[in-house]
């Protein structure tokens, strides 16, 4: 990243530049290093406003809403990077990236004790994701079902949606690490919680998805 940066500045490409520095901003993130990730971010924001490139602008705005989140707690503080970012992305057409910021929104209000709210934002990003043929980022939402079904009280419902989503193509190590945080922050008994895991290995994934968008 540090060589792919050196080279966007001495071609001065500025949007080159700034994709290496968010992947930057993000590594920074996985090693706890909040700071240097939130210097970052805020970094390429004002640059990308100055530069006019609304897309880097948005996905700044989205990775500030994380460190918000994810280390500094501060969940208002959050909605605010994420409805900004929602913003833009909406102006922009950038539909799978709207998709995903209603995603982090519906978790935010899961953690504000929203969970009607959280509700109606995961659906409609489902519906999206859907839509869009987006396989990613509907494994992405299901994460959040099973967020919001925990939060519900229906700890075995949250495993299995858990267990049917990492069998699929799209899991990547991100969902690994989210579901893993969960698991963690719930507390459970490993073999309780392998055992739920399991038994949402056998629902039908479309079938699924039919009753949480009916849902």
């Amino acid at each position: 990243l540090d060589e792919s940066l050196a080279l966007a500045r001495t071609l001065g490409d500025v949007t080159r530049e700034l994709f290496a520095l968010n992947r930057l901003g993000v590594v920074a993130g996985t090693q706890s290093n909040w700071n240097e990730a939130e210097r970052l971010f805020t970094e390429i924001y004002m640059r990308a406003i100055a530069a006019g490139n609304l897309e880097r602008a948005m996905n700044a705005l989205n990775n500030l809403g994380v460190v918000a989140s994810d280390q500094h707690k501060d969940y208002a503080k959050a909605v605010d990077y994420y409805h900004q970012s929602l913003a833009l992305a909406r102006e922009i057409g950038a539909q799978e990236m709207v998709g995903l910021l209603l995603s982090n929104l519906a978790f935010m209000d899961i953690q504000l004790g929203r969970l009607s709210v959280a509700h109606a934002k995961i659906q409609n990003g489902l519906e999206l994701a859907q839509r869009l043929g987006a396989l990613p980022l509907v494994v992405t939402v299901m994460l959040n079902f099973a967020e919001l079904a925990h939060a519900e009280g229906k700890t075995n419902r949250a495993l299995a949606l858990f267990g049917l989503a990492r069998r699929q193509p799209a899991w990547s190590g991100d969902h690994q690490r989210e579901m893993e945080e969960a698991l963690a922050r719930w507390a459970l008994d490993p073999s309780v919680a392998e055992a739920g895991l399991q038994a949402g290995e056998a629902l039908d994934w479309d079938e699924t998805v039919r009753e949480l968008l009916q849902g």
